[in-house]
């Protein structure tokens, strides 16, 4: 009898486990909470969510800073909305979901991100402010951790968003 080549489902998710727990804790953490998530689903559906989650969660270490300035150009042609992915160096990431209305104007973009920024991250960790009317600074206050800041989705037509390290 002739041996099947390819892994198993077993092996495929233990494979995405030890790679995860490689990539270190948070990595480790997505993938538990992605198999918690989908018990009963199967060893297949586990390995697919816990694949999912490494890449989508783990944040890249070198991307982390104080500051970030988000710069917003044009108005918003159409509703839409706006989610930003902030991580502090070794804790949870957030999201940040920040919706705008057709006919915002540059500025009021950025002050609508600012203040959804302040109002889901709270005031504690971080300051959030407008700067120059079309840019938000996000710093970190305190003892907070360095941070990676991710611009995960722009469906607002017309409105271009550009983030850079400060």
């Amino acid at each position: 009898m002739t041996r099947d080549p390819r892994p198993t489902p077993i092996l495929k998710t233990l494979s995405v486990l030890v790679i995860a727990a490689s990539l270190g804790g948070c990595a480790a953490a997505a993938v538990t909470t992605g198999a918690v998530a989908v018990a009963g689903a199967g060893v297949k559906g586990v390995a697919t969510v816990a694949e999912a989650g490494v890449e989508a969660v783990v944040p890249d270490r070198s991307e982390l800073s104080n500051k970030w300035r988000l710069e917003c150009s044009g108005g918003a042609d159409a509703d839409g909305q706006i989610v930003l992915h902030i991580t502090p160096k070794d804790g949870t990431p957030q999201v940040v979901t920040v919706p705008v209305s057709r006919g915002t104007g540059e500025n009021a973009v950025a002050r609508t991100i600012r203040d959804a920024l302040r109002a889901q991250l709270g005031t504690k960790a971080f300051n959030v402010e407008t700067d120059d009317g079309e840019d938000v600074l996000v710093k970190r206050r305190g003892k907070t951790p360095d941070f990676a800041m991710k611009i995960a989705e722009n469906t607002v037509k017309g409105v271009r968003l550009n983030l850079d390290k400060e």
